[in-house]
């Protein structure tokens, strides 16, 4: 369950849809984790012109080791399995992925933009907090 606490509005948004609450934003920038291109073919390059990304691994409770995420033979296969939208947006670098070698926090940071508005979320143990301006 995704809870978001309003910190314009000073109120709890319980069950909130994330989608609805970046819709009309075109750029998206995060710190997170990840183990698949997929979530960024489906929901983010249809949404936003610019999407900025710095990604790390899993964190150690799932398992995951580190080096794993910088295995050639996986990241190859995450490649040649993506979408042609994907390779064209990494190709004119409306999609930027920066990987980390060094362990993540599991917290997670997240800011949408257009030109005269931005949202900031931060998520810690399934609850974002947002800003809005």
């Amino acid at each position: 369950m995704l809870t978001v606490y309003d910190l314009k509005n000073q109120r709890m948004l319980t069950q909130p849809n994330f989608w609805k609450l970046v819709s009309g934003y075109e750029q998206f920038s995060g710190v997170t984790f990840v183990g698949s291109f997929q979530i960024i073919e489906k929901h983010l390059l249809p949404q936003f012109k610019q999407v900025n990304l710095i990604l790390g691994m899993e964190d150690q409770r799932t398992g995951q080791n580190l080096d794993q995420f910088f295995d050639l033979t996986r990241r190859v296969k995450e490649i040649t399995s993506a979408n042609e939208q994907f390779i064209s947006r990494v190709a004119d670098e409306s999609l930027k992925l920066r990987f980390t070698k060094e362990h993540l926090f599991h917290s997670k940071y997240y800011i949408v933009e257009n030109d005269n508005q931005f949202k900031i979320f931060l998520n810690f143990k399934n609850k974002l907090a947002t800003g809005l301006k």
